[in-house]
């Protein structure tokens, strides 16, 4: 029997010789190494100052990053005759929920492979894609002509803040922070200065048109877009002591802390305010917004009285709350839209907290539904790929329909559509209810 060596599919008895050689010259040089002794050390030490240059070239190159993001400008595609439906594949699924922009027919949306993509409304074709350092889970923030998305999950240790011109997707200017950037960024009332978290670090203002750092307040982790109001910004953050929360009221001028308040779980939901009630509305939780589900995942909501500083109600979701909560008004009071990592979507009355509806999807889902232009319907996708509209005043399925893959991003709507982003492509579906109300 012979043994043959596979990439050049030669009888192993073919290469022995050689083999036997190469040992042969090793052997010998490191014989006449050993003895000269200066020359072995001087070589030594130069191996080991290569290797630290090289290691410190990659770390400045990885850590230290001082250029803008790169630029791709890019059509996958030919453009189609979409005047109905469409689908178009994608060469990154979207890992952040997607931002429409009806002035440039653009759909925005980072992804795990660490680029901000942008695709046409009209078609789904890509227009641009920004190479980034990190997967971009932040859902961008589009002000007029400008954009602005984090990029990091929970292990990176350096991220940026990340300004860009649309609809070229050109970068203006980047911040860099220690940790990560995962939620939006909330903009003030004048749109000079924008405000967001970094996990570990805090919360950082800067100024909309330079980058330029304003404040910078540590907190503890925080990974919730602010609220802001009236010159005071509200921030979830973790608290002084493991699975407990903390929401502060800020000075939106100074970053200073007027008062806090502590809460159970871990931070998650964004704050909002109730305009009935005047309440603000947030949620907490115990676990991670990734699979498994476990059976201790546990979450809360809560409504606080910032007047009183005291918290008005608090409900057991039965479930890990995902980051955002959505408000349905109705001629009995608001509604809070709870939306559950194991598949639940609860409404709660935001006066008392009681539970008025709840439907299951059958599947986990990791991205909150949106609502319709009747400000009473529900638009929500689950990780088995389906898509249902829900009738926001009862709870009741309306509609559903396979996409064939699953989604981890929330959809979006205008232009008369719907707009979804899959595991293997985008979608832009005609919908009744798919005009966004401006």
């Amino acid at each position: 029997m012979r043994l043959y060596f596979f990439p050049a599919l030669l009888p192993f008895s073919a290469l022995l010789p050689g083999l036997l050689a190469l040992v042969g010259a090793f052997a010998a040089f490191y014989q006449k190494l050993m003895k000269r002794r200066k020359l072995a050390w001087a070589l030594g030490i130069g191996s080991f100052l290569l290797l630290l240059f090289l290691a410190g070239s990659y770390f400045r190159q990885y850590y230290l990053k001082t250029q803008l993001p790169s630029l791709q400008l890019i059509e996958t595609l030919p453009r189609l005759d979409a005047k109905i439906s469409w689908n178009q594949l994608l060469p990154r699924a979207p890992l952040s929920n997607l931002v429409y922009t009806g002035q440039f027919k653009l759909v925005l949306f980072g992804t795990r492979q660490k680029t901000l993509d942008a695709v046409s409304t009209e078609d789904g074709t890509l227009r641009f894609s920004l190479q980034m350092s990190e997967p971009v889970l932040s859902e961008p923030l589009v002000l007029d002509q400008d954009a602005f998305v984090g990029e990091g999950l929970h292990d990176a240790l350096k991220s940026r803040m990340v300004a860009l011109e649309l609809p070229s997707g050109q970068p203006r200017w980047q911040y860099a922070v220690n940790g990560h950037i995962e939620s939006t960024p909330r903009v003030s009332i004048d749109e000079e200065r924008i405000f967001f978290c970094a996990g570990d670090s805090g919360v950082f203002a800067l100024s909309r048109k330079t980058g330029g750092l304003l404040w910078n307040t540590q907190l503890g982790h925080c990974d919730t877009t602010p609220f802001l109001e009236r010159g005071v910004l509200y921030v979830l953050a973790s608290g002084a002591k493991v699975e407990q929360s903390a929401l502060t009221a800020m000075d939106e001028n100074t970053g200073k802390a007027l008062w806090t308040l502590p809460l159970p779980g871990q931070p998650w939901g964004t704050p909002m305010r109730d305009e009935v009630t005047g309440n603000l509305l947030l949620s907490t939780g115990a676990g991670q917004l990734d699979f498994p589900i476990k059976a201790e995942e546990q979450g809360w909501a809560h409504a606080i009285d910032t007047q009183s500083r005291q918290v008005v109600w608090t409900k057991i979701l039965g479930g890990m709350p995902l980051l955002k909560q959505g408000l349905l008004r109705r001629k009995q009071g608001t509604l809070v839209i709870q939306t559950l990592k194991n598949g639940k979507i609860n409404a709660l009355d935001s006066a008392s907290g009681r539970e008025v509806w709840s439907v299951d999807l059958g599947a986990p889902v990791l991205a909150v539904p949106v609502l319709g232009q009747d400000g009473t319907s529900l638009v929500a996708v689950d990780f088995a790929g389906r898509v249902s509209t829900i009738d926001g005043k009862t709870g009741r399925l309306r509609f559903a329909q396979d996409l064939g893959f699953e989604t981890t991003s929330s959809p979006v709507l205008g232009a008369g559509k719907v707009f979804l982003g899959t595991r293997a492509a985008v979608w832009g579906l005609n919908w009744p209810l798919a005009e966004v109300e401006q």
